[in-house]
């Protein structure tokens, strides 16, 4: 069995691909920083865990992920803030669960090859 840091260094070695292609999404705009509570005061009232594709960078960077599971917790994330601030119906919310999906689908995408997307 590999070490932890091993492991958390291989999987951000997959991770950090995904994460690039989720922010070149037109659609990832607004998940790709954490929300600013400047214009949006009471999102901290809504929200008590925010997370953001540039949170998720900061994870794989650290090596905080041992799991393929803790990054699909992430994004899952994403969406359920969106539910909860923009609502379930809103554009915004089928935006978070668009990247969801494709953050899903490129992980399995990517962990049935064993390799780096190209």
């Amino acid at each position: 069995m590999l070490p932890k840091y091993l492991k958390s260094s291989r999987l951000a070695s997959v991770l950090k691909p995904i994460v690039v292609k989720l922010g070149k999404m037109p659609i990832s705009a607004l998940f790709r920083r954490d929300v600013d509570t400047n214009l949006y005061p009471t999102y901290l009232n809504v929200v008590s865990q925010p997370m953001s594709l540039q949170r998720i960078q900061a994870k794989i960077d650290a090596n905080q992920y041992l799991e393929e599971q803790q990054f699909i917790d992430d994004l899952q994330l994403i969406v359920n803030n969106s539910i909860a601030f923009n609502g379930i119906n809103s554009p915004i919310t089928a935006n978070a669960n668009s990247i969801f999906l494709a953050g899903f689908d490129f992980l399995k995408k990517m962990s049935a090859e064993g390799k780096e997307e190209t």
